[in-house]
């Protein structure tokens, strides 16, 4: 059994809570997935087989899994790490450093 693994199941609409990220992209509906999800891209932008699709929970960015049983998603574990890449925090820093007199 996965320790790190929450395993709650999310509502569609909760699965696609997010914010302005510079790697995080939204995905349409595939054959496996009949829903959109946001997904963590490289650096260059490309998304891989490997990219895990993540939602924001808690204010913190998680992994989502999918339930094969009832198909739809499913929270795992956390990557807060993702938020090195949020644009709000670091363009409201820069935007009040600039403005300041």
């Amino acid at each position: 059994m996965d320790d790190q693994g929450l395993d709650i199941r999310l509502t569609r609409e909760e699965a696609l809570e997010a914010w302005a990220n510079k790697r995080v992209f939204k995905v349409k509906p595939s054959k496996m997935r009949d829903y959109p999800l946001f997904f963590l891209h490289d650096k260059e932008g490309k998304l891989h087989k490997s990219s895990p699709a993540v939602c924001i929970y808690g204010n913190t960015w998680h992994r989502v899994g999918h339930d094969k049983e009832i198909g739809e998603p499913v929270l795992k574990e956390p990557r807060p790490e993702v938020h090195e890449y949020d644009e709000s925090s670091e363009e409201g820093s820069e935007d009040t450093d600039d403005d300041a007199p």
